[in-house]
């Protein structure tokens, strides 16, 4: 079955197995991380963002080589914040609080903060 949610073209919920004792269930949608976070507030101090396995959206202050690294690198249903540490962390979000939604390329996907022509001059 298909729901349409604001535009956005998701699936039925799924139960995402996170790791062996913990359980959430997620919505994987077919739309980009960078879809998803389009229209949020960048985080002050943020260099980048990815997704996590329960659909939480991460903003990192670690350099973007060093996440896109360890993005590459992790396996599967693996979280970035055991490799990254949570200290790298500036904010992190739902898309939605009420509904855990995934992007359809959250297991690759690391997005950087679009800079305005005044900013690339710098």
């Amino acid at each position: 079955m298909v729901f349409k949610i604001k535009d956005l073209i998701i699936i039925q919920p799924t139960i995402v197995d996170i790791t062996k004792h913990q359980k959430h269930k997620v919505q994987i949608q077919y739309v980009s991380l960078l879809e998803l976070i389009n229209n949020m507030t960048w985080p002050s101090g943020s260099t980048c963002a990815t997704q996590e396995p329960d659909g939480e959206i991460l903003f990192w202050s670690a350099p973007i080589e060093d996440v896109s690294l360890i993005r590459k690198t992790t396996q599967g249903m693996d979280s970035l914040v055991p490799k990254l540490g949570m200290d790298n962390v500036v904010a992190a979000m739902h898309f939605d609080p009420n509904n855990h939604f995934l992007a359809i390329d959250w297991q690759k996907a690391v997005i950087t903060q679009k800079r305005s022509t005044y900013d690339w001059y710098k």
